[in-house]
């Protein structure tokens, strides 16, 4: 998720219920609307990274070996067999999950 997207809908909602100027039910109302605008963005609007990337724990760092927007889900399980891989559900945007599971395999040289 890009950084700038997640962290202010944090902040927007932390900011609502921590301020004191404001009653339970102004507090509740707030949180509504801005949950029914922020929930209901096109999966583009949230900007979920699509870097497929590898960390070698040799080297320490971490290199991207494909760029695809069909691995870009927050929380999806990944299981490995072998070189084969696959990446199962998870978030296409919040609150709405994918059903579909990604087999792919690592293909990588040094």
């Amino acid at each position: 998720m890009d950084l700038a997207v997640f962290p202010d809908a944090v902040t927007t909602q932390y900011n609502i219920g921590n301020d004191t100027t404001i009653s339970a039910e102004e507090k509740s109302r707030l949180n509504l609307e801005f949950s029914k605008n922020y929930m209901t963005q096109p999966i583009e609007y949230y900007k979920f990274n699509p870097e497929c990337r590898i960390f070698d724990t040799f080297t320490g760092e971490w290199e991207t070996i494909e760029v695809t927007p069909y691995t870009a889900r927050a929380g999806a399980t990944l299981a490995f067999s072998g070189k084969t891989f696959y990446a199962v559900q998870g978030e296409l945007k919040p609150g709405v999950r994918t059903p579909v599971t990604i087999k792919g395999e690592i293909k990588y040289e040094k």
